[in-house]
């Protein structure tokens, strides 16, 4: 007996939170301005609360919890606003102070690499398995190089 076809919904993304409290409250992040977002990030979305909620369903009275939903979605929405040439990927690559120089190169190789497999991946236009073979053999190469003490 052949099976029916399984139909599976599509799962959809949250709603955009409505910020609770301070002084863009019952906004959504994404109907700031730049400059009200950045306000909002500094001074009011970790003060965020919500109603805790009893088995997801019913509203537990007088328990409320930090919510930092309106946090994540305003950063999201700044880092989305940002030009694609202008987005902060500076993130990835942190040193610290007490970081030795084999440490620095060693960063500083990862991250380079990571940038070169992503733009010569197998599945992006330009990309082939030919040359994704020859990074990974490279990073094997000066992987070694910089472990030796």
């Amino acid at each position: 007996m052949k099976r029916a076809p399984h139909h599976r919904r599509k799962r959809r993304a949250p709603g955009e939170p409505i910020i609770a409290s301070g002084a863009f409250a019952g906004k959504h992040p994404s109907e700031l301005s730049d400059d009200e977002l950045a306000l909002f990030l500094k001074f009011g979305a970790l003060n965020q609360t919500g109603t805790a909620f009893n088995f997801l369903t019913t509203p537990v009275q007088g328990v409320e919890y930090r919510d930092l939903t309106q946090y994540w979605c305003a950063r999201f929405e700044l880092e989305r606003r940002a030009p694609k040439g202008e987005r902060d990927k500076s993130a990835a690559l942190q040193f610290l102070p007490s970081d030795s120089d084999q440490r620095i190169a060693t960063k500083v190789f990862n991250h380079g690499f990571r940038v070169a497999a992503h733009r010569y991946h197998p599945d992006k236009e330009g990309g082939s398995n030919e040359m994704m073979r020859r990074l990974i053999e490279v990073k094997d190469f000066v992987s070694k190089r910089l472990a030796r003490p």
